[in-house]
């Protein structure tokens, strides 16, 4: 993955056997990170000005892979997780450092 910004280019290698990037969200109110999603199923919260990992999350491992990721507008720390369960979509919203769950299914 290469991240441009005005004063610096940037590259994060992942092994595509245990994290292969998926989906990318920036939350609004976390300045300088990005949640990634993988295919593999797990997320990573990063600082993109330091190049740090801040977080790994275990994720769904048999949910078949993150498919997409959106921060909420008007909640904080909130992002809907879009997973691909058997050919289905599933929204997962997912509260920092809560971790609280919800599952709509289609």
């Amino acid at each position: 993955m290469i991240l441009f910004s005005f004063s610096q280019v940037s590259e994060l290698e992942f092994p595509s056997s245990s994290f292969s990037v998926s989906s990318l969200c920036h939350p609004p109110t976390y300045v300088n990170k990005v949640l990634l999603g993988s295919a593999q199923g797990r997320m990573q919260l990063w600082n993109l000005r330091t190049l740090k990992k801040v977080h790994s999350f275990k994720g769904w491992p048999e949910g078949g892979g993150v498919a997409c990721l959106e921060a909420a507008p008007a909640a904080v720390d909130v992002v809907a997780i879009g997973l691909k369960v058997n050919s289905k979509n599933v929204l997962c919203v997912k509260a920092f450092p809560i971790f609280s769950l919800v599952f709509i299914s289609n």
